[in-house]
């Protein structure tokens, strides 16, 4: 097998798998799930299927005393949109590292 031929193929590859992390098996829904449902309290990861299994999209995070809590909306499962959303809410005692202050 010729050289050039050789070098196709691996950059194919390495493309695909550098890609691949981030698609969906074909003609699927996006599916995502939530590390911590909505517990403010614990640092939690929103999850996305790609084709090589599960990886994380995103992560909770602060904003001063707020936290940026990212969770997966159902009612949305079905609504051809990705579902993955993020709700503000504000820690009572603070946010330190993703997760609010008990």
């Amino acid at each position: 097998m010729k050289k050039w031929i050789v070098g196709l193929i691996v950059v194919i590859v390495i493309v695909f798998l550098g890609l691949g992390g981030y698609l969906v098996y074909h003609n699927q829904q996006p599916e995502f799930k939530d590390s911590d449902g909505e517990d403010y309290f614990t640092k939690g990861f929103v999850y996305g299927r790609t084709f090589f299994g599960w990886r994380v999209i995103s992560g909770d995070q602060c904003q001063g005393d707020n936290l940026l809590e990212k969770l997966v909306r159902e009612e949305l499962r079905n609504s051809g949109k990705l579902y993955h959303a993020a709700d503000l809410y504000n820690c009572p005692n603070g946010c330190i590292g993703g997760a609010c202050i008990k």
